[in-house]
């Protein structure tokens, strides 16, 4: 539809590319206070977690990196758009 009204395609592309920054951000700040809090809950019971700062972000930065392939792959279908087929 915004390109039906005029609205040129690098924009609707960095929109989509931002929501995957946005998506991935998100996850990896909600995910690491996640593994801190499971890391407690586990020392508590008994058990021992050994997470080395290496692998919480290598896992992050693979999180961000699916995050903006999957971005890149949304913009395949936003070539194929046709404006003139949005309007009817």
């Amino acid at each position: 539809m915004l390109s039906a009204l005029g609205v040129p395609r690098w924009r609707m592309a960095g929109a989509v590319l931002q929501q995957a920054v946005w998506v991935g951000g998100f996850g990896v700040i909600v995910a690491l206070p996640m593994i801190a809090g499971l890391t407690i809950l586990i020392e508590a019971i008994g058990g021992k977690v050994v997470i080395p700062p290496w692998l919480l972000g290598g896992t992050a930065a693979l999180t961000m990196v699916m995050a903006m392939g999957s971005g890149l792959l949304a913009l395949r279908s936003l070539r194929r758009i046709e404006p003139t087929s949005l309007l009817r």
